[in-house]
């Protein structure tokens, strides 16, 4: 079994064992590079290479390719316990600046979609899987991988780093959404009110240490 395999079927022995064999020369594991096909309606009215009028307007379909990290298709695959063995082995890197510049490239890497069309014909909600960070992934496929996000960088005094503040507040690359905006817009495993509240609550407990600091 690959570990590709392992993270998307949630084997969190494999994924464990792969990552202790490779320890702490981790992060080649982490950011490897892991692409798939997707299936996308397009709007031919928005086509300026429409010829025929009849089919104006009729949606086509493309195959559109997505590039993902390991630690974004674990988030992606719903798959919490994939991201708390991830993040657990980063943190335990002994050098603080090894570690805490894994872990900005593990939460920061952007997503990719190769599109074969100009990107605005597709659906802005296809679109905006490209250029999301962790953050953005976890808000729209998964608040339990998000928590443990959010765990792990409080438990660890992280959430202080203006690094991760940036992160929070990215944008995606078509769309233009912050990972706010993403939990506000998707009820995915629990809803706005999960996703959209680990964040809305990690930012405001950060504000509030800031302000009583």
């Amino acid at each position: 079994m690959t570990f590709a395999n392992g993270v998307r079927g949630g084997n969190e022995k494999r994924v464990k064992a792969l990552l202790r064999a490779n320890w702490p020369n981790i992060e080649p594991l982490l950011l490897a590079k892991l692409s798939f096909v997707l299936t996308l309606d397009r709007d031919t009215s928005l086509d300026d290479a429409a010829t025929d009028v009849g089919d104006a307007g009729v949606p086509d379909v493309d195959k559109v390719t997505m590039t993902v990290t390991a630690f974004q298709l674990g988030i992606i695959a719903k798959r919490p316990g994939i991201i708390r063995a991830f993040l657990q082995n980063i943190l335990d890197i002994p050098d603080q600046d090894e570690r805490f510049e894994l872990l900005k490239n593990v939460l920061g890497t952007k997503t990719f979609l190769d599109f074969p069309k100009d990107p605005k014909l597709y659906d802005k909600d296809d679109r905006s899987l490209d250029g999301m960070n962790a953050f953005h992934l976890g808000a729209k496929y998964s608040p339990g991988a998000l928590n443990q996000i959010f765990d792990h960088l409080n438990d660890n005094n992280f959430m202080e780093e203006d690094e991760i503040k940036s992160l929070l507040e990215a944008t995606d690359d078509q769309i233009r959404q912050t990972p706010l905006h993403i939990a506000a817009a998707h009820p995915a495993g629990g809803g706005y009110s999960l996703a959209a509240r680990y964040i809305i609550l990690y930012q405001y407990d950060r504000l509030t240490r800031h302000s009583l600091g």
